[in-house]
């Protein structure tokens, strides 16, 4: 779970734009910073006492 998110847009939403199939999106949306928290917990290693994970590369929009 995150804790904060700080810079960044916490949940993307995705309503409005059209899946492949054409279906236009009614409820999808993304907790971002909950995927980045997921990812960090992975590349961290729970037991190796790694107190941080940097994310690189993520094409983000402010928060407006």
């Amino acid at each position: 779970m995150a804790i904060g998110a700080s810079g960044l847009r916490a949940v993307w939403t995705y309503q409005g734009e059209c899946d492949p199939d054409g279906y236009p999106l009614r409820a999808t949306a993304i907790a971002v910073a909950d995927e980045f928290a997921g990812a960090a917990e992975l590349a961290m290693h729970k037991l190796a006492r790694v107190p941080v994970a940097v994310i690189r590369g993520y094409m983000y929009q402010r928060p407006r």
